[in-house]
């Protein structure tokens, strides 16, 4: 394996393991490349941002925390803010272009069933 394809591996590795909760800031001072080489090989690599990829990585999280919650959520505020989003309509914005529905209204069964058509 390249010496680029460890480094966006580790990235990638350190964004997932997170679960989201890091900053691009964070995830370009850890391999010990230049940010800005750094931020064009994955672009390049993945065909997304690191903070597009960092977006989905905690969109993934809330829906996850959502859909099968191992503890109650106490608001949607609370569960939006750990994944740096700015306040609850920013998280609830996010959330609606990617599953087409509030977090609120999101039911698992049916946002799976509506990507299979």
């Amino acid at each position: 394996m390249s010496d680029t394809a460890m480094l966006l591996q580790r990235c990638c590795k350190l964004m997932l393991d997170t679960g989201g909760n890091i900053s691009v800031k964070q995830v370009l001072e850890k391999p010990g490349s230049s940010p800005r080489l750094l931020q064009k090989r994955f672009k390049d690599a993945v065909g997304l941002s690191l903070e597009e990829y960092l977006n989905i990585i905690r969109l993934r999280e809330s829906v996850n925390r959502i859909g099968y919650p191992e503890t109650p959520i106490p608001s949607m505020t609370k569960l939006a803010l750990p994944y740096d989003n700015y306040d609850q309509a920013h998280f609830t914005n996010a959330f609606r272009q990617v599953t087409r529905t509030t977090p609120g209204k999101f039911k698992p069964t049916e946002y799976l069933q509506s990507l299979k058509k």
